[in-house]
């Protein structure tokens, strides 16, 4: 399989966090507790199927960046927003 599929997507190569999917993947795995998801392309020229496993040090990194971001930003929203 090419490298790049006919929809435009890119293959991703396991632990690519340059790939433009990585971050909603591995953070799905982290909210939903799965080790590992089948990332699937299907158009009317391919067929890709690519098992990605879970990579808790990014997971980790990740949670620790969006919850800076929420004590940053998002308290004071909720705050604001609270009746």
């Amino acid at each position: 399989m090419s490298e790049k599929f006919s929809s435009g997507t890119k293959n991703p190569k396991q632990n690519d966090s340059n790939h433009e999917y990585f971050f909603q993947i591995q953070g799905r795995m982290m909210v939903s507790g799965a080790t590992f998801c089948e990332f699937v392309v299907f158009t009317k020229k391919d067929f890709f199927v690519q098992n990605i496993k879970e990579d808790l040090m990014f997971q980790n990194e990740m949670f620790e960046m969006l919850a800076n971001f929420y004590l940053k930003h998002g308290a004071e929203l909720v705050k604001a927003l609270r009746i």
